[in-house]
C-alpha cells in the first residue's frame, strides 16, 4: 500500500461504482483480489511511458491457483507530485475467480 499516495485511488474495469480511494479502501480491494492463493500473473506485452502515465498492455493467464483462458488487458498507472501512486485505472473483460469478484457480496 506503499505505493500509493495517501489519497490515491483504483479503479476497476467496471467504472464508478468500483472505484476504490484512499489506503483503507486499496488495502480491502486488493486483499480481496487476492483471496484465491495468491497474485494475478501476467504476460506483458507492451508498454507506453510519458513520465507521469504509464500503460501496460497485458494478458491475464492465472487467477491466484486458478488458471484461465489468457484474457487481454490494459492497466493505466498515474505518479502523483510525490512520484508515488495517483491512480491505477484497469481496462479488461477479464473473468475472476469466483472468490476474487468484487462484484460479488
Amino acid at each position: 500500500m506503499r505505493t500509493f499516495e495517501p489519497d490515491g485511488y483504483a479503479r476497476e474495469p467496471s467504472g464508478g461504482a468500483y472505484l476504490h480511494r484512499g489506503l483503507e479502501d486499496l488495502q480491502e480491494l486488493y486483499a480481496h483480489m487476492f483471496t484465491n492463493d495468491g497474485g494475478i500473473p501476467l504476460e506483458h506485452c507492451t508498454l507506453t511511458n510519458d513520465g507521469i502515465r504509464c500503460a501496460i498492455e497485458y494478458n491475464c493467464v492465472r487467477w491466484g491457483v486458478t488458471d484461465i483462458p489468457p484474457q487481454a488487458g490494459v492497466a493505466v498507472y498515474e505518479r502523483g507530485s510525490s512520484g508515488l501512486l495517483r491512480a491505477a485505472r484497469i481496462y479488461d473483460d477479464v473473468e475472476p475467480s469466483a472468490v476474487s469478484d468484487t462484484s460479488v457480496g
